[in-house]
């Protein structure tokens, strides 16, 4: 009598799985036999170890079974075993790709479906809350109304206190409804946030897990040097202008199709605030992996002032200057970029990369330029005998193209990775440009620092709100914020750059992102806050610490540039000073100062006390909430004019009372206006009382802060300083200035 077994499906796959293997173990030594070239052990199409389910899941046999049967077969432990394990391995990577890119591809469709359906969910309840904002707004007309009969006598008492009940508890209602699809909306953009960071992630994890293709890099490589060597096209666009969306759209499809770049200049008011370059593709930089998320990659933006002329152009001289004699040999010379992180370093490297390209070969520039981002080296090079621009890619990291022997005599453009170790100058004569932040940045480039052609660093400094704005108007309607969190309407985007801006300073990476993104940033600076300035930490233009990067960045100085010559930006005391990042961050810093008082001789050696004072001031005007009782203005010494020119002496100082304090300071519910530019230029008829008047900047000749109060007839400016009004002069021009743009 037999027994009898019920076979499992663990049974089924232990028994094919072991067919499969004994099949493969003769295929081998037939081949072995066979006397196969080389040696090594080869597999044919079906020789894998490999078995998938109806799920597309690899489950691979283990090695260990591999060998064992191996073994069995070759007894003399030979190196072939371990080579066939090498191609075994390879083989089975290869034969299951189709089916983890189909997993992944599923995957990845899923979330985007997901984020589709809740970036409509997103849109739909925006227009529910302008429905209810609307129902709101109709409810306040009408209690308006019937508050305007009852003042006229045409309504009794009785019947206006139910209706205005009525109405009120009505109105309540709007507000709790339109406070809760608020919540909905801040909780689904989240939610897209990290969604799309997810994608992200899973697009970089498949990137980095594909060899690289340098012929893809060759081929966009050639399409840069086609349009970057084309003469760009001009266009000029005022922000408010209704046409701006259409006019630059037909621009833009225009230059695409002729490949070149569509350079726009933004406007506002006249006054001139940005300058975009729109390319018919990304911008090489922008490709990198430290830009992934990076809106707008086909946009890049220049600021206007001298210094990024002068920053420029200054490394382009040094990469096109050639030291040196024949004797020791022809160099050109380094320049390194520093400033601090997220403030849009690699983006400027973007012009200096399209000025060398757009005049490769000619007299007196480079006639080989070479790039290097992300482990791949692309080289323009001008071919004589071809008469023509050759272009040719090198899969090669930084660390390796630092102890190579590949010869660059032109100029090399390095973007280098987060955690470089260090930058070396490579064989030839080629001159580096390069960016770096704030993080012991010397201890990197020792190397370049040495010789005829010794590296000198230009400094990058925040962006300014002015520039901000305009770069998210840019951007607005070109139709590239795909962040919901910023907003649909120019409006919404506008106020939340404002926003963002006091509360990061003119960081591009944290203004421009997710709410998640931001929220995250926030969270940081806040821990940050309590170990601001230690006396462990360590703060100068080349070593930024770690908490006090959430406050300060060093900063050109204006008055400085405009003395210089050349607008060159050196990082050299005399070009640079220190700079509370907005004045939001200026005022969290105020209130450490009355938690911690031994902050005070830092930020004096900083030279940010005049800073501190004009946050105090704004939020002392503003009535903002959690205003230290030491720094209320009851506490603060108020004088009378002593007449111009005379000191302020004891025998001047008001006893302290809210009756002393200027008509202007003394507001009801204030909220804040920004104003762009060097001057508050507004009729007075049409400043409004209650209301601070700030500039975007720091950058205002007198008075940081206006008010207004129409009863008095007067205009209040404020200023704040660290000298005594004698000492302290104004020029009678600057104060003409002044009220003819009142006026």
């Amino acid at each position: 009598m037999g027994l009898k077994r019920n076979l499992t499906c663990t049974d089924l796959e232990e028994f094919a799985d072991k067919q499969k293997i004994k099949k493969a173990s003769s295929k081998r030594v037939k081949k072995t036999d066979a006397g196969e070239e080389g040696g090594g052990l080869k597999m044919s199409e079906n020789d894998n170890a490999m078995v998938i389910n109806d799920e597309d899941t690899p489950i691979a046999v283990s090695e260990e079974k591999q060998a064992e049967q191996t073994d069995s077969k070759n007894p003399t432990g030979s190196d072939n075993r371990i080579g066939s394990k090498n191609t075994d391995t390879a083989a089975m990577n290869q034969e299951s790709l189709p089916s983890l890119r189909k997993t992944y591809f599923r995957s990845l469709e899923s979330l985007r479906k997901k984020v589709t359906s809740l970036k409509a969910d997103v849109k739909e309840s925006k227009e529910e809350l302008t429905e209810l904002k609307g129902e709101r707004k109709k409810l306040e007309d009408e209690l308006f109304l019937y508050r305007s009969q009852a003042a006229a006598q045409k309504m009794d008492r009785d019947t206006f206190a139910y209706l205005r009940a009525d109405i009120k508890e009505s109105i309540q209602r709007k507000k709790e409804d339109i406070i809760s699809v608020q919540e909905t909306i801040r909780e689904k953009s989240i939610e897209i946030d990290q969604l799309e960071q997810k994608i992200e992630e899973e697009n970089k994890r498949a990137s980095e897990s594909r060899p690289l293709d340098l012929e893809k890099h060759k081929e966009y490589a050639k399409g840069v040097l086609k349009w970057m060597r084309n003469a760009p096209e001009e266009l000029e666009l005022e922000m408010g202008d209704g046409k701006c969306p259409e006019r630059l759209q037909n621009a833009k499809n225009k230059c695409k199709q002729d490949d070149k770049v569509l350079s726009v200049t933004i406007f506002k008011d006249g006054i001139e605030q940005l300058r975009a370059h729109i390319a018919p593709c990304i911008w090489p930089v922008f490709r990198g992996k430290k830009q992934e998320g990076c809106e707008g990659k086909e946009v890049l933006f220049q600021r206007t002032r001298p210094a990024e002329e002068g920053r420029l152009h200054f490394t382009l001289e040094r990469l096109r200057t050639i030291t040196g004699t024949k004797e020791y040999g022809f160099n050109r010379r380094n320049v390194g970029w520093l400033g601090v992180p997220a403030i849009g370093k690699s983006a400027g490297i973007n012009r200096v990369l399209w000025e060398l390209l757009k005049h490769i070969h000619e007299d007196g520039w480079p006639s080989e330029v070479a790039f290097h981002m992300d482990s791949v080296l692309t080289v323009w090079k001008h071919d004589t005998a071809a008469e023509d621009i050759s272009v040719e890619c090198f899969s090669m990291t930084l660390e390796r193209l630092n102890k190579s022997s590949l010869q660059i005599d032109g100029a090399l453009i390095i973007e280098p990775p987060e955690d470089v170790k260090e930058i070396w100058r490579p064989c030839g004569s080629a001159g580096v440009a390069f960016t770096l932040s704030n993080r012991g940045p010397d201890q990197i480039t020792k190397s370049l620092s040495k010789g005829s052609q010794a590296l000198v660093w230009v400094l990058c400094d925040p962006w300014e709100a002015e520039a901000c704005i305009a770069m998210a108007f840019a951007l607005h309607i070109l139709g590239q914020l795909k962040n919901l969190s910023l907003g649909q309407t120019w409006d919404e985007v506008e106020k939340n750059v404002h926003r963002r801006y006091e509360s990061v300073g003119g960081k591009l990476r944290f203004i421009f992102c997710g709410e998640s993104f931001y929220g995250q940033r926030l969270e940081n600076q806040k821990a940050a806050g309590k170990d601001f300035f230690g006396p462990k930490h360590q703060v100068d233009v080349f070593h930024v610490d770690a908490s006090a990067k959430h406050f300060i960045a060093p900063y050109i100085k204006p008055k400085a540039m405009a003395k210089a010559e050349d607008n060159v930006p050196r990082v050299k005391q005399d070009y640079m000073e220190w700079k509370f990042l907005s004045r939001q961050r200026a005022w969290e810093a105020a209130k450490l100062l009355v938690e911690k008082p031994e902050i005070v001789k830092a930020i004096k050696n900083f030279g940010l006390e005049i800073q501190i004072h004009e946050a105090v001031l704004m939020c002392a005007l503003l009535r903002v909430d959690g205003l230290p009782e030491k720094l209320h203005p009851r506490h603060w010494e108020w004088y009378s004019d002593p007449g111009c020119g005379n000191k302020l002496r004891p025998k001047n100082i008001c006893n302290l009372g809210r009756n002393l304090m200027p008509a202007g300071i003394e507001m009801k519910n204030p909220c804040k206006v920004f104003f762009a530019g060097r001057y508050l230029r507004k009729d007075v008829t049409e400043l409004k009382e209650n209301v601070l008047y700030l500039s975007l900047g720091w950058q205002t000749v007198l008075g940081e802060f206006f008010t207004v109060s129409h009863a008095d007839k007067k205009v209040f400016a404020y200023q704040s300083s660290t000298k005594l009004p004698k000492d302290h002069v104004f020029k009678k021009s600057q104060l003409e200035t002044i009220r003819a743009c009142l006026n």
